[in-house]
């Protein structure tokens, strides 16, 4: 029993350095963009739309003559859109 309160003690000193970092109250460089400009993390499409669309809200599969990086984070965008509707 000890054992599971020492992975829990190890599990909680490893990960609370991720959280800290996250309590920011702006936007960083790329993040204002990907947000304001991206209808998918304002929540104002269908959740599934995430799911075919990049990171910037372009089409995976755009047609003729445009292009994507194809940046895959419908977890981050999904998240951006729930931190949007707060």
């Amino acid at each position: 029993w000890w054992s599971v309160i020492l992975c829990t003690l190890l599990s909680l000193v490893l990960t609370l350095p991720h959280y800290v970092c996250i309590s920011y109250t702006q936007w960083f460089i790329d993040e204002g963009f990907a947000v304001y400009q991206n209808p998918d993390a304002r929540g104002e499409t269908h959740v599934l739309d995430v799911f075919r669309h990049d990171f910037w809200g372009q089409s995976l599969n755009p047609p003729e003559g445009y292009t994507t990086h194809k940046s895959f984070r419908p977890l981050v965008t999904l998240l951006f859109a729930a931190e949007w509707r707060l």
